[in-house]
């Protein structure tokens, strides 16, 4: 059995968040916000993948 859609969204939202906080961190949160900006332009329409980054307040 393979994993669905969710694990790989959770498996994305840990990484992202892991990269905001070390780049928080590093005093470069303006190259984050830039960064996720690019990534929403991409994958925006993906409600699921918005809903769990609203969720932990990364928009």
């Amino acid at each position: 059995m393979r994993a669905g859609f969710g694990a790989a969204y959770e498996r994305a939202q840990r990484a992202i968040l892991e990269l905001h906080e070390a780049l928080k961190a590093g005093g470069k949160a303006f190259e984050f916000q830039r960064g996720l900006v690019k990534l929403l332009s991409t994958h925006g329409h993906r409600r699921a993948w918005v809903d769990r980054l609203r969720r932990v307040g990364l928009m």
